[in-house]
């Protein structure tokens, strides 16, 4: 994370491998396996437009890929956001974006979303 006085910038980058945990001579099919590893990253950058609202960007990407008997699996998950926020209050806090999602993958059907989304947080 890099912090300025109006900007704020966050990379994160993850790995992570998932294996299934069978019994002496307990097996499975590839429809029931879960090996696979995980890895993915993201970059948001956002910045503080006046003391109550912020505007940020956020580019998210996720590979999964089979391994073992699940070999040949893969999906790929990318999304590219802006959002923007302002505080009503201090426990109040109203949120708007657009969001792009893209999925290309071998198990499932590829797919493509766009939204809009509204939103209101209050703390109690």
């Amino acid at each position: 994370t890099f912090l300025g006085s109006r900007h704020t910038v966050v990379v994160r980058v993850f790995q992570s491998t998932t294996t299934d945990l069978l019994s002496a001579g307990e097996t499975l099919d590839a429809t029931t396996s879960a090996n696979a590893r995980q890895r993915g990253g993201s970059l948001t950058i956002s910045r503080r437009l006046n003391p109550e609202t912020t505007a940020d960007l956020s580019i998210i990407q996720t590979r999964v890929v089979g391994f073992d008997t699940t070999e040949g699996r893969r999906t790929t998950n990318k999304v590219y956001r802006l959002g923007l926020s302002h505080n009503l209050s201090a426990r109040t806090t109203l949120a708007a974006g657009l969001r792009r999602r893209l999925i290309d993958s071998t198990i499932v059907t590829p797919a493509q979303e766009s939204a809009v989304y509204v939103g209101a947080l209050h703390r109690f």
